[in-house]
């Protein structure tokens, strides 16, 4: 039964690993923005070469 749970991390351990994950996460959405944004900018010249010819 003492198998299927994890040891108990330190207290100065959580805070570290709570740094971590938020960085790992801010990094995920900022790639996600700049996704969504070179995405839109790539349609706008799709769009305006498409009117030019």
């Amino acid at each position: 039964m003492g198998e299927s749970y994890k040891p108990i991390t330190s207290m100065k351990e959580v805070p570290e690993q709570l740094r971590k994950l938020r960085r790992q996460y801010l990094r995920y959405q900022q790639a996600e923005i700049i996704y969504s944004i070179s995405h839109q900018v790539n349609e706008k010249q799709e769009n305006s070469i498409r009117l030019k010819e």
